[in-house]
């Protein structure tokens, strides 16, 4: 008779040797080989990985790979999108500290990833809530502003009532409720930080030619996105 293969012995087994050996660390840099960087969207850490985290990690994987195989030197780093108001609702839910809702969630999701054998570095993980990380992302606002690149106004938004924030129009469903609470959307103004793309909109656009093999739908949203218009709009 033929042994059953134990898939989760078999993959616990390499997985372990793998983070044993640093197979997937990329190490010192090596002059000889061609270098590449690619990043994948960082989950944001909920708690739970759900399908669509398989489905957008193992393709990225699986280019990685290939391009090791290849003979180039391949950063392929993991990290979480940890930095917002929904962590901080879930965590007031539960009368816990964000900080140890956040950390907790990141671990677990962690070991979930581990489980996919990804071919990632994990020496190279952050988190965006860790010090070392907001440090640059506070630097560069800093910069913007200081190069008049920033500025405050007022302006309407769509507002969770529930979750008390900000949503981008592709964060309202079509019926007018949020994406994530079910509520209905209100519209209010706002006090808030913008950017000065508009300096830029010019150059964005024109741009947007040389993406050859983008789907012409996500240069449309990106075209709408930098949002540059000519004339006036009047609702009656």
């Amino acid at each position: 008779m033929h042994k059953r293969f134990n898939h989760q012995e078999f993959e616990k087994k390499w997985q372990e040797k793998w983070s044993e050996t640093g197979l997937y660390a990329v190490g010192a840099r090596d002059e000889s080989k061609e270098k590449e960087y690619v990043l994948i969207e960082w989950p944001y850490p909920s708690g739970n990985l759900h399908i669509g985290h398989w489905y957008a990690f193992a393709v990225p994987d699986i280019y990685v790979r290939m391009r090791r195989m290849q003979g180039k030197q391949v950063l392929f780093p993991m990290g979480f999108d940890a930095f917002g108001l929904p962590a901080e609702n879930a965590a007031i839910e539960r009368g816990i500290s964000p900080s140890v809702w956040t950390k907790k969630n990141i671990s677990h999701m962690k070991s979930q990833l581990k489980l996919l054998g990804l071919s990632v570095d994990w020496d190279k993980e952050f988190a965006t809530c860790d010090e070392n990380y907001y440090v640059w992302t506070q630097y560069l606002f800093l910069e913007l502003y200081k190069a008049g690149l920033v500025y405050q106004k007022e302006s309407e938004v769509n507002w969770d009532p529930i979750d008390n924030t900000v949503l981008a129009n592709e964060q309202v469903d079509s019926d007018g409720k949020s994406w994530r609470s079910g509520a209905i959307v209100e519209k209010k103004l706002l006090k808030q930080w913008f950017l000065r793309i508009t300096n830029y909109a010019d150059e964005l656009l024109k741009d947007l030619e040389k993406l050859d093999y983008w789907p012409e739908r996500v240069k449309i949203m990106q075209d709408n996105w930098i949002g540059k218009s000519i004339g006036t709009n009047i609702n009656f």
